[in-house]
């Protein structure tokens, strides 16, 4: 049975290539400029809304340049709240290496429906091994929507950056010389030898900061999810997803919330 074309589901089709496109136009303007201007970043990620609205037939009224615009059918007053990442913060479920038993024990307790990290500590020499830890990262990805890699200072505690698990075990399970060389830089506190490897990202986001510094933050580092960490710095608190905040800014740009 083929799939039944309605309107809405033409313009969601329409709206996520659209937004594919807006992402592509931001990287080549990222690229060529250096920076993107505030108003363009704004109206290049407006776009796709404006698509989905057309497609959908939700616009009552459409304005071009000189004072552009469009007015909702539906919820045209209603206020998208884009103000702070906080409401599009997934709860992070951290992990600590430990034996086998212990990770069993974790397992039973983790809540299936929310994002896991292993976290490991830089700087930790003698705990690691390449073994133990895709033993862990191939549990997690099991056990969860998403698994991430948390590094932090074994000294501190202060998040040092982060990765996607399916990346780092991809990373072990290639050559052995590559393998030993990770948990080394990990062991020995060896970032710049974990940045070589090209999956680790120093950036982060922290509770109150803007949806729109999220946006351009995404943008910066083309990863899929940032860490929110605490305002000391120290303190994994969650995650947010790219594709679910730009999701959840268009369903309520569309009035749909």
């Amino acid at each position: 049975m083929g799939i039944e074309w309605t309107k809405e589901r033409l313009a969601l089709v329409s709206a996520a290539a659209a937004l594919v496109a807006a992402f592509v136009i931001l990287l080549v303007m990222d690229w060529v400029a250096g920076a993107v201007d505030g108003a363009a970043f704004i109206a290049i990620l407006l776009f796709p809304v404006i698509v989905y609205a057309v497609m959908s037939g939700r616009v009552a009224e459409f304005s071009g340049p000189g004072g552009w615009g469009a007015k909702f059918r539906d919820a045209a007053t209603s206020k998208v709240e884009t103000d702070t990442i906080d409401e599009n913060v997934e709860v992070l479920q951290p992990v600590m290496k430990g034996g086998r038993a212990q990770l069993e024990a974790i397992v039973q307790r983790l809540n299936p429906n929310l994002p896991n990290a292993l976290t490991l500590r830089i700087g930790r020499a003698g705990y690691y091994t390449a073994e133990a830890i895709r033993s862990y990262l191939k549990v997690l990805i099991a056990s969860g929507p998403s698994t991430h890699v948390i590094f932090v200072s074994d000294a501190t505690g202060g998040f040092i950056g982060s990765a996607g698990a399916a990346q780092v075990l991809a990373i072990l399970e290639s050559d052995a010389e590559v393998a030993n060389d990770f948990v080394s830089d990990v062991s020995y506190g060896n970032v710049d030898g974990l940045r070589s490897l090209g999956f680790l990202v120093t950036a982060s986001l922290k509770p109150g900061e803007s949806n729109t510094d999220a946006l351009k933050k995404f943008l910066e580092t083309n990863v899929q999810a940032l860490v929110v960490v605490s305002g000391d710095g120290r303190t994994p608190l969650g995650v947010v997803d790219k594709d679910r905040l730009i999701t959840k800014l268009m369903v309520k740009l569309a009035g749909d919330s």
